[in-house]
C-alpha cells in the first residue's frame, strides 16, 4: 500500500508541473502574439510565427503527457481505494 500512495504522491506532483509547464507555454505565446500587436509590420513576423508554433507543438505534447499522467493518477487511486478498510459501525 505504502508504495501505491509513493506512486500517487509521485504522479500528483508530476501533474502540477506539467500543468504549470503548459500554463507558461500560453503565458509565452500570448507575450510573443501582443509583441507582433504592439511592433505592428516593424518586426519579423516570419521568425515569431515559427517560435509561436513550436512553443505550441511543446505545449501540444505537455498536454498529451499531462493526459497519460492523468489517467495513471486514476489508476493509482482507484487501486488504493481497494485497500481502504470498510467503516465500522458502532
Amino acid at each position: 500500500m505504502q508504495d501505491l500512495v509513493q506512486k500517487y504522491e509521485q504522479t500528483v506532483s508530476e501533474e502540477d508541473q506539467l500543468i504549470r509547464s503548459i500554463q507558461t507555454c500560453e503565458e509565452v505565446i500570448t507575450l510573443l502574439v501582443d509583441f507582433i500587436y504592439a511592433q505592428n509590420q516593424d518586426c519579423q513576423a516570419e521568425i515569431i510565427r515559427e517560435a509561436i508554433e513550436a512553443i505550441h507543438q511543446t505545449e501540444s505534447r505537455l498536454r498529451g503527457n499531462l493526459l497519460h499522467t492523468r489517467i495513471e493518477k486514476t489508476l493509482l487511486s482507484a487501486q488504493m481505494k481497494k485497500y481502504i478498510p470498510p467503516v465500522l459501525t458502532s
